[in-house]
């Protein structure tokens, strides 16, 4: 317990370090690679722009790999908890843990979807 808890809280205090600029949202159709760097820049800084992104973007029912839509996913789920919207954020967690049951996963994707649920676990539990 006490070894989630710390991870937890190192991975949340790297969370503060993340650059403070906000990325412009990628136009549809925009490699995986800029998508996920939007995401990743903004889902702290400006959890609603990354939800209104995705949402209006259609971005999970694209073609990517399924390493890039597990990502995708940890990235929406970790904007939802920031807003505290902590059950919409469990089941997009949910969403990418069936991603990755279905097909090939790199491991760093697998991680982030890992972070995220470790951090909502957490969250819960104090």
């Amino acid at each position: 317990m006490s070894r989630l808890f710390l991870t937890c809280l190192i991975y949340c205090c790297c969370l503060t370090f993340v650059s403070a600029s906000e990325i412009l949202p990628p136009k549809k159709g925009s490699p995986s690679a800029e998508v996920i760097t939007f995401l990743e820049k903004n889902a702290v800084i400006n959890p609603l722009q990354v939800i209104d992104y995705i949402a209006s973007t259609s971005l999970l029912d694209s073609q990517y790999s399924n390493s890039a839509k597990v990502t995708m996913l940890s990235h929406y789920a970790k904007a939802h908890q920031y807003l505290g919207e902590r059950e919409k954020a469990y089941l997009i967690v949910e969403q990418a843990f069936d991603v990755i049951n279905a097909g090939d996963v790199s491991a760093p994707a697998h991680a982030d979807a890992l972070f995220v649920r470790a951090a909502l676990h957490a969250e819960q539990t104090h």
